[in-house]
């Protein structure tokens, strides 16, 4: 709901505007009063219409009746159709993710890898890691696995995408076998 004192703060002097250009126009040319009231009517009226306009209620109960509605609003459009399709598949599809492999995915897998820093490129969002940093990052996944590797020093190493790939190398260098989830 709009305020008054809302609707006088921006309005305001729009309407001041309007009743000093009818006076000035009544005062100094009345015969064009009535060719200038089109004009300043809605400056006049401005903050009226915007507490009737700005009514939540008002509005809704428009609605129901079917009045000032646009043609999205009276019949949905199919993109937006296949907005909500995209948006349930996309729901249902995180449901099924397990999040728990991204990890070890991003480390291990090159196409996640690339994706992961080509985002990391395409969004600027590299931040450089601290090299002794990277080390302990490398000793935590040499002697208990990617997945023991705390969310802390995780987000560092994701978000550093040269020491991401130093590590994607270093780690798929002693893999015996190199394939993609992404592959079919």
């Amino acid at each position: 709901e709009l305020k008054l004192s809302e609707a006088m703060q921006v309005f305001g002097v729009h309407m001041l505007a309007g009743i000093a250009t009818t006076v000035a126009v009544a005062w100094l040319a009345p015969g064009l009063l009535v060719w200038f009231l089109p004009v300043v009517t809605g400056l006049i009226f401005a903050v009226p219409f915007a507490l009737v306009l700005g009514n939540v209620r008002l509005g809704q109960r428009l609605a129901r009746q079917g009045l000032l509605l646009i043609p999205e609003e009276i019949i949905t459009p199919e993109i937006l159709h296949r907005q909500h399709e995209a948006q349930a598949a996309q729901r249902k599809a995180l449901k099924r993710l397990d999040r728990s492999t991204l990890f070890d995915s991003v480390l291990l897998d090159p196409s996640f890898h690339a994706l992961h820093r080509k985002i990391l490129q395409a969004t600027e969002a590299h931040v450089s890691a601290p090299p002794r940093t990277i080390r302990q990052i490398l000793d935590v996944i040499h002697r208990d696995g990617p997945s023991a590797v705390s969310s802390d020093f995780r987000r560092t190493l994701l978000s550093d995408a040269d020491a991401l790939q130093d590590v994607h190398v270093h780690l798929r260098s002693q893999m015996r076998f190199s394939r993609s989830s992404l592959s079919p």
